[in-house]
């Protein structure tokens, strides 16, 4: 019997793992969590072929699972068993696991968390905002104002697609010269228009320097 490999890391692809093949002629299967890594290295989906060079098409879902579709294009260390990033009020370290889009925090130490119920919509988001060439830092502030608007904004129990959200982007980026935005990332001002929280600026930080999504 052959044994895959995957050409990124050279390690087996074992029976069972979730994989990604590109749209080239290639046909070569990878890792999921190496194809992740060509990703974030890269900015989007539409990643040159190791092999060949000629840039991927395919952008679909490697599961039908919403979560799991998250998950894996987040951190590995999400699927670990780490523990929250905080302490707690005698100063020891947080012993409860983080939240997935939740800065690396456990439920208490940061309660604006993204509803079961939505997760189909933010992975339709997570894999929309991965598809265009936008800098990574305004990957990130897409990405957690996309979670936020699906929490504060769409939660009337209505279905909600991509759109909603893209509206009230577009609403923001149309409106921006009018309200005044001095020197700030053109992401920041969005949070004041909708009154919402800015994100978290050391998980912010972490994700830029490593180039990464928690």
């Amino acid at each position: 019997m052959d044994i895959k490999t995957c050409p990124i890391c050279l390690d087996e692809i074992e029976p069972g793992m979730i994989t990604k093949k590109l749209s080239c002629n290639c046909k070569q299967e990878y890792h999921f969590a190496c194809f992740k890594q060509m990703v974030y290295k890269h900015g989007n989906f539409f990643i040159k072929c190791p092999m060949c060079r000629i840039k991927n098409t395919n952008v679909d879902y490697p599961t039908e699972d919403p979560k799991e579709n998250i998950l894996l294009m987040l951190h590995t260390a999400l699927s670990k068993n780490i523990k929250c990033n905080h302490k707690t009020k005698t100063g020891n370290k947080c012993k409860l696991k983080p939240i997935m889009l939740n800065y690396g925090c456990c439920h208490v130490h940061n309660s604006e968390i993204l509803p079961k119920e939505n997760y189909e919509l933010f992975s339709k988001w997570l894999y929309h905002i991965l598809q265009t060439n936008y800098k990574w830092i305004s990957i990130l502030y897409l990405l957690d104002f996309g979670k936020k608007i699906i929490i504060h904004k769409l939660n009337d129990n209505k279905v909600y697609g991509i759109e909603s959200i893209l509206n009230h982007l577009y609403t923001y980026i149309n409106i921006q010269d009018e309200i005044n935005i001095i020197n700030k990332h053109y992401m920041e001002g969005i949070y004041d228009y909708f009154k919402l929280e800015k994100p978290c600026q050391k998980w912010l930080r972490y994700c830029l320097d490593n180039r990464t999504i928690i």
